[in-house]
């Protein structure tokens, strides 16, 4: 079965891209102008690939972070979301527990993994404290499938951490035991993890629901924290575990140094000196649109077409991205075979299909 050509490797290779993109593994900073919202978590993902290390895009806001990330999905499953503390003006009033149980997460599995790793977030949550990689080190108790376990004396670091020995856990920092079997909700996870031991061998590790108390994964591994409050006695900001190796991706002009920055289209964010339309990204004009649009909507239908006639007409590369299979096939129906042999290419992902490419590299998506 013949595989269809990945189109950020196709994008990535015009000329004037692939010259920025080079410049991007070489560590230098590099700007992009004239970029327009929709286009941003594309180009995005064309800068991810080129990392080998993690990857920080930050968003001016929740909504653009939102989008960045549902977006980056697509191309990248694994990209993590930084949820922003909720800052509430109401004196006294607590962070929502689920957020700050991500926020630990991401920041443990950040300073501890390696490879490339992708997280989206925004730039208020630059200067937010978040416990350091030594103290989240002291912290961990990590656990793997087949090894052994000193159930004793895992039982005690857990009691003199804070966590709460109940029948059934209901909350993050508790524990239960029955017999072989050891649940344990840690501060920092979304779901507790089973622990099942065969004499003093762990013989599977899963992670639970908490209503039905049926497994939903098992793991090779997972890192227990022994402590929540002590992991905040030892705090920077989250910009400082950013490492020089690392890309920074910033959605909109300048936050600090980064190697990457993208700039929104308009003046106020222009570079100094001659705007660069190199590597631009327009809209396409046409709209946001779903190919169940054209079915009910004859006008938006012979739009799209005679758009697509004058593509073909300019040499242009045309690529739509579709949400689903069912929406590939639905436009594969509608469009007249002179207009399909026209389009490079029909992808599933999301919905990329608003964007434009630079016209100097014939491509249009």
């Amino acid at each position: 079965m013949k595989t269809r050509p990945n189109p950020l490797d196709q994008i990535a290779a015009a000329p004037s891209l692939a010259a920025k993109l080079a410049r991007v593994r070489e560590g230098e900073a590099v700007s992009f102008e004239h970029v327009v919202d929709a286009a941003q978590p594309f180009l995005a993902a064309l800068l991810v690939q080129q990392a080998k290390a993690r990857v920080w895009v930050v968003c001016p806001n929740v909504r653009a972070q939102e989008t960045m990330h549902n977006e980056l999905l697509q191309w990248f499953p694994d990209a993590l979301f930084f949820p922003e503390l909720d800052r509430s003006s109401v004196e006294g009033a607590l962070a929502d527990p689920e957020s700050v149980a991500e926020r630990l997460g991401i920041v443990q599995r950040l300073t501890s993994a390696k490879g490339r790793q992708v997280v989206v977030l925004t730039r208020g949550s630059l200067d937010d404290k978040v416990p350091t990689a030594a103290a989240l080190q002291q912290l961990e108790i990590r656990l793997r499938r087949s090894a052994k376990l000193d159930r004793e004396k895992l039982l005690k670091q857990l009691t003199e951490a804070g966590y709460e020995h109940v029948p059934q856990v209901s909350a993050r920092g508790q524990y239960a035991v029955r017999g072989g079997i050891l649940d344990v909700f840690s501060f920092h996870h979304s779901l507790p993890v089973r622990i099942e031991l065969f004499d003093d061998e762990i013989e599977s590790l899963r992670e639970f629901d908490l209503d039905s108390q049926i497994s939903v994964q098992h793991l090779d591994s997972v890192t227990l924290l022994l402590g929540e409050t002590a992991a905040e006695r030892s705090t920077c900001q989250l910009s400082e575990i950013i490492a020089e190796r690392d890309l920074t991706i910033d959605a909109e002009a300048s936050w600090f140094a980064a190697q990457v920055r993208i700039m929104e289209h308009s003046e106020g964010n222009i570079t100094e000196g001659a705007e660069d339309y190199t590597t631009a990204f327009y809209d396409h004009g046409l709209g946001e649109f779903e190919a169940g649009d054209f079915v009910v909507d004859e006008i938006k239908r012979e739009r799209f077409f005679t758009q697509l006639r004058e593509w073909r007409t300019d040499g242009w590369r045309v690529h739509v991205y579709c949400n689903n299979e069912g929406e590939i096939e639905r436009l594969h129906d509608l469009l007249p075979p002179v207009e399909a042999d026209a389009l490079h290419a029909i992808h599933r992902g999301h919905a990329q299909s608003r964007l434009h490419f630079p016209r100097r590299e014939r491509s249009r998506c």
